[in-house]
């Protein structure tokens, strides 16, 4: 039999490509406006809540979640509130970095709470559909289901571990939405599923380590697809 090479294993990350992208030229136009003494470095220092304010623009802008797109509002706030601040139309003493952080995590995990109940029923109603969410905690899971149809997963201050080494997916395609914010996620897959991210990373990545299978043997056609949010945490993703 002829082998025939897969090249859709690892697909690259568009929402991730466009930050990435953003981040890069952001860059360059602030060395360049150095470089020409037009603006010093120093000065440009002072408007980094800008960037704040861009990636939560980017945030709403890109399709996803609805958690998502809360986190991209409210990093609009944190960039609008401490640029307010450095230009003098907000006058408020002391530290309030920690704070506005903490305020910030609970109305994620409010929403987030409000979106699992609200999607509750869903998730009962499908067998082959799992649900984790872990905040200031762990758990390690293995799902041998053999009706496979997708996951929601939920990692904050903590981390998720889940073996789907023995699952195999209803259909052709599955999607897995993985959601962590300062924290972690480990997903073990089959080797003939094929990988396909769609999250998107702020200050947070997604690694793909699975491999190809050995030659000889056919793919089963078999797609996971990777959504959510990562932000200063990371998903890796091996067989």
């Amino acid at each position: 039999m002829e082998h025939v090479k897969d090249n859709r294993r690892i697909l690259p990350n568009a929402n991730s490509g466009a930050l990435g992208a953003m981040v890069i030229l952001l860059a360059g136009i602030v060395l360049l406006l150095d470089q020409m003494d037009i603006m010093p470095f120093d000065t440009i220092l002072g408007y980094w809540p800008l960037a704040l304010i861009g990636i939560g623009v980017l945030q709403i802008a890109l399709p996803g979640q609805l958690l998502q797109k809360v986190a991209g509002g409210l990093t609009i706030l944190f960039g609008s509130f401490y640029f307010a601040r450095h230009m003098g139309w907000l006058h408020i003493s002391g530290n309030l970095f920690w704070p506005l952080v903490i305020i910030s995590v609970g109305v994620l995990m409010l929403v987030k709470a409000l979106d699992t109940n609200s999607n509750a029923s869903t998730a009962q109603a499908s067998p082959g559909f799992q649900r984790e969410v872990c905040i200031f905690s762990g758990c390690k899971r293995s799902n041998e289901s053999s009706a496979f149809k997708g996951a929601d997963l939920f990692a904050m201050f903590g981390g998720i571990d889940i073996d789907f080494s023995n699952a195999k997916m209803e259909g052709d395609t599955a999607e897995i939405g993985a959601t962590a914010i300062f924290g972690g996620i480990e997903l073990r897959i089959p080797q003939d599923w094929m990988v396909v991210s769609r999250a998107t990373c702020i200050l947070g990545g997604i690694e793909d380590r699975t491999r190809l299978k050995a030659p000889g043997e056919s793919p089963t056609g078999k797609t996971i697809v990777i959504t959510g949010l990562v932000m200063f945490g990371g998903v890796e993703i091996k067989n």
